[in-house]
């Protein structure tokens, strides 16, 4: 009886600790997941006396702007040749779009230098040598320096999905050309 007590113990432990470290990254947590009600971004964009040419600024910017909200999760951007980057994820009812940021310190890297030629030719970009875009609904938008890129995606083809990418790229091109 004895055994039978340990092997229902370890066996109620062991399925515990798996259940633990299922994988749950289909559901973001609220800090890696805003709510937008409204039409993120307008054509009011904040001043740009407070700023300055960093990846912070840049953040700091495009949150004032309302195109982003939340912390946003840090990624690996060494995979697209950049030096940091950080992802948004929010959603407008049914519709979750996506907003990545990313800089460039160093241009020079045939990764940098790909993503960066893609994103100023056919506003996407290629990813371990694939030719295509990562997938069909993103849109790469680079600064004229190269030093920050913004990838934009949407689960919605709406109007207002496209406004939101229109301004995304309009608050981003504000910051980069001005600051």
């Amino acid at each position: 009886m004895k055994k039978v007590l340990i092997i229902a113990v370890s066996c109620l432990l062991t399925v515990c600790m798996l259940a633990g470290c299922a994988d749950n990254t289909q559901t973001p947590s609220e800090e890696q997941e805003a709510v937008i009600t409204d039409n993120a971004g307008g054509t009011d964009l904040p001043s740009l006396d407070n700023y300055e040419d960093s990846f912070l600024d840049l953040i700091t910017y495009m949150t004032e702007a309302g195109i982003i909200k939340g912390e946003g999760t840090d990624l690996t951007a060494n995979a697209i040749g950049a030096k940091q980057g950080k992802r948004f994820t929010m959603s407008v009812g049914p519709s979750k779009y996506y907003i990545e940021l990313y800089e460039y310190t160093d241009q020079t890297t045939d990764k940098a230098k790909s993503v960066i030629e893609n994103a100023r030719n056919d506003h996407s970009f290629s990813l371990f040598d694939i030719t295509e875009s990562v997938t069909q609904n993103t849109y790469a938008v680079v600064s004229d320096n190269g030093k920050y890129l913004l990838l934009y995606s949407d689960t919605s083809t709406s109007d207002s999905a496209v406004q939101r990418q229109r301004n995304a790229e309009s608050a981003m091109r504000n910051y980069c050309d001005n600051i």
